[in-house]
């Protein structure tokens, strides 16, 4: 073969050979061919303000359940409560993005014929085979019917069920999606249900160490709590308190 064609094969050969390596190798491919993805698009992950990497926006979708149909009118009363809760937070996380609230979500897992023990409920959440199959809202919100709630949350105000799991390597995370369900769209419990539901609910404020305030009658939350302590060493200074839990 002369030089001059010789040199272009292996410049074409060498070119081919970096395309490759710009691509990887993920999977079987249709009739079990290995398929070839674009490096730039990375696999998702356990990470973020919203759970996983794909998410690129804060995304609530809101459904009926248990016999409930919702309206334009309940997803405005979600879309209003989500407004007021981000405007009480100091620092919104920055992947929020532009949140949107949307009609429809996917058949609900935590809407159960009787009630559920808490601590078991994130049992219920749908095991997904990789971070890459989550929704992609963060949040699922459900209005529920009368007889349906009363039957699974029977006396509380909402409920926050998690959703959708998922792992990746040894981690895992019980509630990459999240549900909450509600028997009536008042303001003031959707504000409090998706405060919690996002997990912003501020923090008990610190006690202070004056501990005589308390045998003084203060009204601090702390003081009730720690009652029968004082009670038993009224004349106590801060010194000798008790550590708070």
């Amino acid at each position: 073969m002369p030089p001059r064609i010789l040199t272009i094969v292996l410049l074409l050969a060498a070119l081919g050979a970096v395309g490759l390596l710009a691509s990887r190798l993920v999977g079987d491919g249709e009739d079990g061919a290995l398929s070839v993805v674009d490096a730039e698009q990375e696999p998702a992950t356990l990470s973020g303000a919203l759970g996983v990497s794909s998410r690129d926006q804060l995304s609530l979708c809101v459904d009926g359940a248990g016999g409930r149909s919702v309206s334009s009118e309940d997803v405005a009363s979600v879309r209003d409560a989500l407004d007021d809760v981000l405007a009480s937070v100091p620092n919104v996380p920055t992947d929020y993005g532009e949140p949107e609230v949307t009609l429809g979500c996917p058949a609900p897992r935590g809407l159960t014929s009787a009630p559920v023990d808490p601590f078991e409920r994130h049992d219920l959440a749908r095991m997904l085979a990789s971070p890459a199959d989550a929704s992609p809202h963060s949040y699922f919100v459900f209005f529920v019917g009368n007889a349906a709630y009363e039957a699974a949350f029977p006396g509380e105000p909402y409920v926050i069920v998690a959703e959708e799991s998922a792992c990746e390597g040894d981690a895992c995370i019980a509630g990459v999606t999240q549900g909450i369900y509600f028997d009536r769209t008042d303001s003031d419990v959707l504000f409090e249900g998706i405060l919690d539901l996002m997990n912003l609910i501020p923090p008990m404020p610190e006690a202070t160490t004056d501990w005589q305030a308390c045998a003084e009658g203060s009204d601090e939350w702390w003081c009730e709590r720690y009652g029968d302590w004082l009670k038993e060493h009224p004349a106590d200074g801060p010194l000798s308190a008790p550590a708070a839990p």
